[in-house]
């Protein structure tokens, strides 16, 4: 097993070795590091990556997550830190496990067989896992949405809707014709889903359909006010200051 360090404490990575090496017969340390710096330009070079890193948090120039964050490292990571602050960002940066200073000998042979455990599970449906990760990375354009209008489940098409908000916590949907329907889930949830060259959310209350936007003009300044080609009673439909230079870029695109 090929390991790399990430330690600056001379007393951890002493303790730490003798440790590692009763848990892992098959031992090879590929490298060690005290610095983000260092860290950064072993991982930017070498051709052949470790299967797994065990990082210390805070480094002599900074947090290790750095290293992972600008390298793009997808390798499996066992922190091992004194805080207990920051575990959930640990587990941000393919953290498989957190194991806090002094580590004990049981702890890092349990954190051990669970990099076996997944390595060996992920192997084995590496198939399946690369057919997953195709589909998450390239996932289906959405041109459908399921509402629902009184005890109707409805399967409208993403053609036909003016716009989507949400009032007092429920979400609506609103189509061509005027009507009105619920949607179970968020604006942001519809926001990642529906094709990004179709739909807009101008404001946190709004997502509108280019294919219905007759046009805009300036409103108090700083906010633009849109124009639809299909009346909407009861609304006014605002890009909100933050919005509206990426909403004239994406109109001119589109």
């Amino acid at each position: 097993m090929n390991i790399v360090i990430l330690e600056d404490e001379m007393a951890a990575f002493n303790r730490l070795l003798p440790i590692l090496s009763k848990a892992v017969p098959d031992l090879h340390i590929q490298a060690s590091f005290s610095t983000v710096a260092e860290a950064s330009r072993y991982f930017q070079h070498t051709p052949v990556q470790p299967d797994l890193i065990l990082s210390d948090i805070q480094l002599t120039d900074g947090l290790s997550f750095a290293v992972f964050a600008n390298n793009q490292i997808q390798i499996p990571v066992i922190f091992i830190t004194a805080f207990d602050h920051y575990m959930m960002e640990a587990f941000d940066h393919f953290g498989i496990d957190y194991l806090l200073k002094p580590v004990e000998e049981a702890e890092l042979v349990k954190a051990i067989h669970k990099y076996r455990q997944l390595s060996k599970h992920f192997k084995q449906q590496a198939g399946i896992y690369s057919q997953l990760y195709q589909y998450t990375s390239n996932p289906p354009v959405q041109n459908r949405l399921m509402v629902k209008k009184g005890l109707d489940t409805i399967s409208l098409k993403i053609d036909e809707v003016v716009m989507i908000y949400t009032a007092n916590r429920v979400v609506y949907a609103i189509d061509v014709n005027q009507h009105k329907y619920i949607i179970s889930k968020t604006l942001g949830e519809l926001e990642t889903a529906l094709p990004a060259q179709r739909f807009f959310r101008v404001n946190r209350q709004y997502i509108v359909n280019i294919e219905y936007i007759r046009g805009y003009r300036v409103y108090e300044r700083v906010k633009l006010l849109l124009d639809l080609t299909v009346p909407i009673n009861g609304h006014t439909l605002l890009v909100s200051q933050e919005n509206a230079p990426a909403f004239r870029e994406w109109m001119e695109r589109m």
